[in-house]
């Protein structure tokens, strides 16, 4: 066997090199919790969290990164087919709760929806229906970094076009379990 093969993930502690560290997928709870430990602000996205992990086991400053404050959005208590999309409204689970009424339990939030509340103001529910069900299946161009899982899945669906989900998911947790392969992180 060679030695990424023998290779065991290593605990998150204080005394891990950066370089080890960012050798390993880690979940985003994982990464917040060892924030806690350091002391460091868990505040960001996994991509910013990892960054700023590695750059203290570094003995370096992480890059600030601005938080942009959230502006409350005023969203109605009530939602109707015909209520209009308000400026800044969020995927609340009051509006995941009225979707699922609509277009079934099996509901999700997928980037085309995340998208069409963020940016189409004006529009009505029943517009956002109708979005979805059009969309539901669409996959989206791109995959933010720090979703690695879904990284996964769409590469060993390629791969793997017959595979059952539990399949898959075992194949997710084989490849956690190993050293990444470029060493890097996905920008």
């Amino acid at each position: 066997m060679s030695a990424l093969q023998c290779a065991q993930r290593p605990a998150l502690t204080p005394r891990l090199s950066a370089a080890e560290f960012e050798r390993w997928y880690w979940l985003k709870e994982e990464l917040v919790a060892f924030c806690r430990v350091l002391r460091l602000p868990t505040s960001g996205g996994k991509v910013t969290i990892a960054r700023r992990i590695a750059a203290h086991l570094d003995g370096t400053t992480a890059p600030h990164v601005a938080v942009v404050p959230r502006r409350s959005a005023t969203m109605p208590s009530v939602f109707h087919l015909d209520t209009q999309i308000g400026e800044d409204w969020r995927c609340s689970q009051q509006l995941r709760a009225f979707f699922e009424q609509h277009c079934g339990r099996g509901f999700r939030f997928n980037e085309a929806m995340r998208t069409f509340i963020a940016s189409r103001a004006g529009c009505t529910l029943r517009d956002a229906i109708a979005h979805y069900h059009a969309n539901k299946y669409a996959q989206p161009d791109t995959i933010a970094a720090q979703f690695e899982y879904n990284h996964h899945v769409r590469d060993y669906r390629a791969a793997h076009p017959d595979a059952a989900h539990a399949e898959v998911v075992h194949a997710w947790r084989d490849k956690r379990s190993q050293p990444r392969c470029d060493e890097s992180v996905r920008e």
